[in-house]
């Protein structure tokens, strides 16, 4: 029995051979054999349909429900693969982070074009420029919990709040709220977000943190930081969140 074996895979050699349907067994690290219907693995992944694991799947989780899909409608997220070409390069070290701080990167190669909502992000392996993408930040704990059924809990950190009585009806878990008082345009809507929350018979606990304000749990921890009611919220916030944790 192999230690892992990957079924129904999209295999590419290096041998100049044509790409081919198989199984990929891996025993002590290593590639063990590669061939069609492989013996049994102690574990074992299906690779058909990956794709749609690694695209679809995570969008729906999200609720990003344009894409992750060529459908009309939908955003157009477009990758054009040349398969024949595809490989990945050596590892590299860049210095691109703020203060100069490096990251490792690993490009790859038969990227014929990338899409990002329309705007063409990658041509024949290289960068465009072009940068279509926004950053994405706060209310996602109430996306999530709004679009699984399988988490047992949601922890919200002076995120904003969805208005939409259909959307928080559709959340299957406690949601606890961890909030500033000096964050006024999210707490706010804590008082409207609670008679939503009881009026489609949801659980939500919300907590808002004396002198805190926005992002206390980061300010609180840092020497720096001039709010001493930063560093008391974040203490007060994480044994609560520590013992919640423990009940689920």
């Amino acid at each position: 029995m192999f230690d892992l074996v990957i079924r129904n895979g999209t295999v590419f050699d290096g041998s100049g051979q044509p790409r081919r349907i198989a199984d990929v067994a891996v025993q002590d690290g290593r590639i063990a054999a590669v061939g069609p219907r492989l013996g049994k693995g102690r574990r074992e992944i299906d690779a058909a349909g990956l794709v749609t694991k690694q695209t679809r799947g995570p969008a729906e989780a999200y609720g990003l429900n344009d894409r992750g899909l060529l459908a009309p409608g939908h955003k157009a997220d477009i990758n054009v693969i040349d398969f024949d070409a595809l490989s990945l390069k050596r590892p590299e070290v860049v210095y691109d982070l703020p203060a100069g701080g490096r990251r490792l990167i690993q490009r790859a190669s038969g990227y014929r074009h990338t899409f990002n909502a329309g705007v063409e992000t990658v041509q024949n392996d290289e960068l465009t420029g072009e940068r279509p993408g926004k950053l994405v930040r706060g209310g996602q704990t109430f996306r999530y919990a709004t679009n699984r059924k399988d988490i047992r809990a949601a922890f919200s950190f002076y995120g904003p709040m969805p208005e939409d009585e259909t959307e928080l009806a559709r959340i299957n878990c406690p949601v606890y709220g961890f909030y500033a008082s000096k964050d006024p345009r999210i707490t706010a809507s804590v008082p409207k977000t609670t008679e939503l929350m009881k009026k489609v018979g949801k659980t939500y606990e919300p907590v808002i943190y004396d002198g805190a304000g926005h992002g206390f749990m980061r300010a609180g921890e840092d020497p720096g930081d001039k709010n001493p009611d930063n560093q008391k919220a974040r203490d007060q916030a994480w044994k609560r969140w520590q013992e919640l944790l423990k009940g689920i």
